[in-house]
């Protein structure tokens, strides 16, 4: 059995383990948004400019004041904690696997929670009405509408990364399109995001798939989302931090692992929000006529 002195891998590796595990894998969200890790809470904000546009200037003249909505939006960081126990007896026998796959549960239980964050900020301050609807097939050209949405409704700049956060039944709805299926159609790689399976380019916007999109509309309905990088911000107080005791008792090792961290949402006209039918069985539709089939 372990003695209460803890192994070297376990004082060490474990610590370095988790943290490295969480950057490279802890969230598929992340980087689609503003985010800042800081050492001090009054920090938590970030710095709203908006969209400037160059004008004419012929020399002459007072030149004109820009950035006059300007603004700065606070974030409370709150606590969240991931709290495995290792037992005692199985602390030296484990293998590097088993070593890894500790590492990894912690550190992608905590990135699932970042994610959540950046889902629900974007869901709960988007303003504007809800596209979509009941009877909503995930078809190219309301992919396209969305895209209109944004960028001429909602003034977004062209220049800014798009996310389009889907669930895995609207990423089927898209599969039944061969350009979105097709190689030959899809972008490079999305821009800083890492280890998302389900995630590409197509048509000018990133897709990644989020297995946990809320309820829309009515319980037939799945909520999706749309944004630039610019409308949310994600920042987390300090780094991951990992604490481990023995609770003699119960002749167990208790990891404490925990995080600081919030989001928001930084320009909620920014964000378009829709509702996709999930009684719509992506097999029974007809991607040439955009319909049900006969």
């Amino acid at each position: 059995m372990s003695s209460i002195t803890a192994s070297e891998w376990f004082r060490t590796d474990y610590m370095d383990g988790v943290l490295q595990k969480y950057q490279d894998q802890g969230g598929r969200l992340l980087n689609t948004c503003r985010k800042k890790s800081i050492t001090d809470a009054k920090d938590a904000q970030f710095h709203v400019i908006g969209m400037l546009e160059a004008y004419a200037y012929d020399g002459k003249g007072e030149l004109k004041e820009q950035g006059a909505e300007h603004s700065t939006v606070k974030v409370e960081p709150k606590t969240y904690k991931v709290t495995p126990t290792i037992e005692g007896f199985d602390l030296d026998r484990m293998a590097e696997d088993d070593r890894d796959e500790h590492h990894k549960q912690g550190a992608l239980a905590l990135g699932r929670q970042a994610d959540d964050l950046i889902y629900d900020a974007a869901i709960t301050s988007a303003t504007g009405s809800v596209l979509g609807g009941a009877g909503q097939f995930f078809t190219p050209d309301f992919s396209q509408k969305l895209q209109e949405e944004l960028f001429e409704a909602r003034n977004v700049s062209e220049d800014e990364d798009i996310f389009c956060i889907i669930n895995r039944r609207m990423w089927r709805h898209l599969m039944r399109y061969d350009d979105f299926k097709s190689s030959d159609y899809v972008g490079p790689d999305i821009p800083l995001t890492k280890n998302a399976k389900f995630a590409r380019t197509w048509g000018g916007m990133n897709y990644i798939c989020f297995n946990r999109t809320a309820a829309g509309a009515s319980a037939d309905l799945k909520r999706g989302v749309v944004y630039p990088k610019s409308a949310l911000g994600h920042v987390s107080l300090k780094e991951l931090s990992v604490i481990m005791t023995w609770e003699n008792k119960k002749n167990h090792w208790f990891i404490n692992m925990g995080m600081d961290m919030a989001a928001k949402g930084l320009l909620p006209e920014g964000i378009v929000k829709f509702d996709i039918d999930m009684t719509i069985d992506p097999e029974s539709w007809n991607p040439a006529t955009n319909s049900p089939m006969a």
